[in-house]
């Protein structure tokens, strides 16, 4: 039982009758990843000086209002601060 399954699942596999099917389930796919694709920019192709959201930390005013920045920017604020071993020794 098992042997003859597989041979049909093989011989549907690689069968050249079947490339047609899977040239048209990949066509398919293509044309259904175009249009997704189309939909996510509807609004930055059809809005005047339409661009990406910009989701940086450092760009969202809500979180610039609350004083919270994001990692880099920290960092460097970091960086620029001096210890207090080089306070106490000027």
């Amino acid at each position: 039982m098992y042997v003859k399954v597989l041979r049909k699942l093989k011989s549907f596999i690689f069968a050249s009758a079947n490339i047609g099917k899977m040239l048209e389930v990949i066509v398919l796919s293509v044309i259904i990843l175009f249009i997704c694709l189309a939909l996510l920019c509807v609004k930055i192709i059809f809005k005047k000086n339409g661009r990406f959201p910009h989701t940086h930390v450092g760009g969202n005013e809500d979180l610039q209002k609350k004083g919270i920045k994001c990692v880099q920017a920290q960092d460097f604020e970091a960086g620029t601060q001096i210890n207090l071993f080089d306070r106490m020794s000027k």
